[in-house]
C-alpha cells in the first residue's frame, strides 16, 4: 500500500513537472492561432449559426452595437463540412445557449449546402468533428479542449517549431467567434467550375431539413429568431438554384410556420466583395453586411455597402423579405 502511494506521488509530480508547462504552451498557441477554441469557452445569450459563409460573413460585435444586444453574442458557425444542420450541430447549439437566456437574438443562416447530403457519402460528413465529442463546451480555460487537441492538425512541437501561425496571416479571429478575412492585394476569383459543387453529387436531405426546423423551434423560446441567406455571386446563385430548386420556398415555409422573418440577401452579391470571388465575404464587406442585417432586423430599409438604398420586396404572408432583385 505504501509503495502504491509513493508511486502515485511520483507520477503526480512527473505530470505536474511535464504536463503543466506543456498545457501552458499549448494554451498560448491555441489562443493565438486556433479559430475554434473560443467557441468552447462560454455559453451565449445570442447565437449566430451556420457554415463558413457565416463564420466569416456575420460579425457579432456589429450586431451587438447596432441592436443594443445584452449579454454575450457568439458566432457558432464552423464550415460546410462540420456544421451543416443535423443531430450533432443541433445538440451543440442547445448546449451553447446561456442558462436563463431570454430576449436574445438568434441568427440562423441557410444555404443549400447546409441542408444537403452527398450521394454515395459514407455516414454524416460532420461525424468525426472532434468538437462535438467534447464533454465541456463552456469552460474557460477549457483544459479538455487543450488535452484532446480538438482542432490541431499537428503536435504542439511541430506547431511551435514550424511556425504554424503563418497560415493565419490573412485572417484575424475574435473571441466572439468571427473570423475576419483581411483584404489582400493578391485577391483571386475561382472559376465556379473549380469549386466542383456538382461533382460531389449533392442531394436533398429530409433529415437535415428537419433539423433546421428543430433548431429554429428550439431557439425561439429564448428570443427573436431570424433566418438569413447571405449574399453570393451571380454564378454561385445560379449553381445553387440548379442543385436545389425550390430552396427559398422550402425556407419560407418554415419561416411562415413559426412566424419568423426570412431575409434573403442571396441576390445582392454585386454590393459586396468576396475574397474567393463567390461566397466568402472579406472583412470590410462582412462588417458592411452585418450592419445591413442589423438594419433589416430593426425594420429599416437596408443600405448596401456601396451606399445605395435597396428596394424591399415582401413575400406575402410570411414576414419574409428579399433585398433587391436577382440578376438574370
Amino acid at each position: 500500500m505504501r509503495k502504491a502511494a509513493i508511486l502515485f506521488v511520483k507520477l503526480s509530480a512527473l505530470l505536474a513537472v511535464v504536463g503543466i508547462p506543456y498545457l501552458y504552451l499549448l494554451y498560448g498557441w491555441v489562443r493565438e492561432y486556433d479559430f475554434d477554441y473560443c467557441k468552447a469557452t462560454y455559453a451565449a445569450h445570442s447565437l449566430i449559426v451556420g457554415d463558413s459563409r457565416t463564420r466569416k460573413g456575420v460579425a457579432p460585435e456589429v450586431l451587438r452595437k447596432e441592436l443594443g444586444l445584452q449579454g454575450k453574442v457568439l458566432n457558432l458557425a464552423f464550415n460546410g463540412v462540420n456544421s451543416p444542420y443535423g443531430e450533432h450541430y443541433y445538440k451543440l447549439i442547445r448546449r451553447k445557449v446561456a442558462k436563463g437566456a431570454s430576449g436574445g437574438l438568434f441568427v440562423v443562416t441557410v444555404d443549400p449546402a447546409s441542408l444537403m447530403d452527398y450521394r454515395g457519402a459514407f455516414g454524416q460528413r460532420e461525424a468525426d468533428f472532434r468538437f462535438y465529442k467534447l464533454w465541456f463546451v463552456n469552460m474557460n480555460p477549457n483544459i479538455e479542449y487543450l488535452i484532446r487537441n480538438v482542432s490541431g492538425e499537428y503536435s504542439l512541437a511541430t506547431e511551435l517549431l514550424g511556425g504554424g501561425g503563418r497560415k493565419r496571416m490573412n485572417e484575424r479571429f475574435y473571441p466572439d467567434g468571427w473570423v475576419e478575412r483581411l483584404p489582400s492585394e493578391r485577391a483571386f476569383k475561382k472559376d465556379i467550375s473549380e469549386m466542383r459543387v456538382n461533382e460531389r453529387h449533392p442531394i436533398r436531405s429530409p433529415k437535415r431539413e428537419g433539423y433546421l426546423e428543430k433548431t429554429v423551434a428550439y431557439l425561439r423560446q429564448f428570443g427573436q429568431v431570424v433566418i438569413v441567406r447571405l449574399p453570393v455571386s451571380g454564378e454561385m446563385l445560379e449553381e445553387e438554384d440548379r442543385i436545389y430548386p425550390g430552396f427559398n420556398q422550402f425556407v419560407k415555409g418554415i419561416a411562415q410556420k413559426y412566424g419568423l422573418s426570412y431575409f434573403d440577401f442571396s441576390g445582392d452579391g454585386a454590393d459586396y466583395a468576396f475574397y474567393d470571388g463567390h461566397h466568402h465575404l472579406d472583412g470590410p464587406s462582412a462588417r458592411a453586411f452585418s450592419k445591413v442585417l442589423a438594419e433589416r432586423i430593426k425594420g429599416k430599409a437596408p443600405s448596401s455597402s456601396s451606399g445605395r438604398v435597396k428596394s424591399v420586396k415582401a413575400y406575402p404572408g410570411t414576414g419574409t423579405t428579399r433585398a433587391g432583385e436577382r440578376r438574370k
